[in-house]
């Protein structure tokens, strides 16, 4: 078996075909020719068969505890419309010396046809197996390369027509609809609807373990995922952006920007683990290894996680804001920025104070720009024959 597959890979066919028991066959299946056998042979395995060479018995007689004859042994099983075909190899004598070897069993090899019906490749990919270079790259043909490149631009074509459909009948009916929305929708929508109907409609004749294998990964899906997260985070945050100066909360707009990115730095790792994930690592490990790195990270980083928390709760709650004057312990002045580690204050002799977030939220503020009116109580000098009226 690792002969074969040696030299099935090589493409060498006519080396492949002596692995091949070819005793007693039906005249149709003869007629096919040794080489070609052994081609659709591997065609069929390439599609449905993953061997694991290293299971094998390396004993002479084989595994004498299987359900098959003791002269055989099983690789595998392959299900088809008339019922299960078992991948066998029998140990046979051999033509020019006599002795006994194991090769594919001529009860395998009579089903290939069948199993080429069922597991061969469409005319498309036919075509193109015969025609291109045998170029491997991460274990996939450079003709199956091209064949889902080309499948995969036609499905894109495809959501590109039914996108701009979307946005032509929104701004017939005279829908509001934003230009961002737009964009949105004739971008990361148009790539992830593409995506998706090329991994659910799209013809699976000509898909391979190796090819199952690299779509396993799921990275062009999960990078329009991606793409469609970010995008809404950046709308939203136009959205809020516009609703907070309407309500004459600037002080929202600055909170919203590094929210946004903490959401977009979160949206970029989940992908990450999930791809990881999907090619195949531990993504437990990860966030395990992850999680004793943060907590270290967490505890240098204290004083700027405070500071960052303080920037939030005075941005929510707004003593004060950007342009207020306020007095704060023995200082007066006007908040000139409200930044995640410290707020700046500029004092009446035009000095520039710096409090860090988590002290200046925790101090007495008295916001004087909040004041509606200022009371006046003078105090009058009247000598004593001052007359009622004057």
């Amino acid at each position: 078996m690792q002969g074969y597959l040696k030299a099935t890979r090589a493409r060498d066919f006519e080396r492949a075909s002596f692995y091949l028991d070819y005793r007693n066959l039906p005249k149709d299946v003869e007629a096919i020719g040794k080489a070609q056998l052994a081609e659709n042979l591997s065609v069929v395995l390439d599609r449905t068969l993953w061997v694991d060479v290293d299971s094998l018995s390396n004993k002479p007689k084989g595994k004498q505890n299987e359900s098959v004859p003791s002269y055989r042994d099983l690789v595998g099983e392959i299900s088809t419309s008339q019922g299960k075909v078992q991948i066998l190899l029998q140990i046979v004598p051999d033509e020019k010396t006599g002795n006994r070897i194991w090769k594919i069993s001529n009860a395998t090899v009579s089903q290939i046809p069948l199993l080429t019906k069922e597991y061969g490749y469409n005319r498309v990919g036919e075509w193109l197996y015969k025609r291109l270079p045998d170029v491997e790259f991460l274990g996939v043909m450079l003709w199956q390369w091209i064949y889902f490149a080309f499948t995969f631009l036609l499905f894109l074509v495809v959501a590109v027509i039914l996108t701009r459909i979307v946005t032509f009948v929104l701004a017939h009916l005279k829908v509001p609809v934003e230009k961002d929305v737009v964009r949105f929708i004739n971008g990361p929508v148009c790539l992830l609807l593409a995506v998706l109907m090329s991994r659910s409609l799209s013809d699976q004749s000509n898909v391979t373990i190796a090819v199952l294998a690299l779509f396993h990964g799921a990275t062009v899906l999960l990078i329009a995922w991606a793409w469609v997260c970010l995008r809404a985070v950046d709308i939203a945050k136009h959205r809020l952006s516009n609703r907070f100066i309407m309500q004459d909360k600037p002080q929202g707009v600055f909170l919203l920007r590094p929210v946004s990115n903490v959401l977009k730095t979160s949206i970029v790792i989940i992908v990450l683990f999930m791809w990881f994930e999907n090619l195949g690592f531990n993504a437990t490990t990860l966030l395990a290894g992850l999680g004793i790195g943060g907590l270290a990270i967490a505890l240098a980083a204290q004083k700027t996680v405070e500071n960052i928390i303080g920037a939030i709760t005075l941005y929510i709650s707004a003593p004060v804001k950007i342009g207020s004057l306020c007095k704060f312990g023995s200082h007066l002045g006007t908040i000139e920025e409200i930044g995640l580690r410290a707020t700046r204050i500029r004092t009446l002799d035009r000095s520039v104070i710096y409090v860090a977030n988590a002290k200046f939220v925790d101090m007495q503020l008295e916001n004087i720009s909040e004041r509606e009116r200022i009371s006046y109580r003078p105090k009058l000098m009247l000598s004593a024959n001052t007359p009622k009226q004057t």
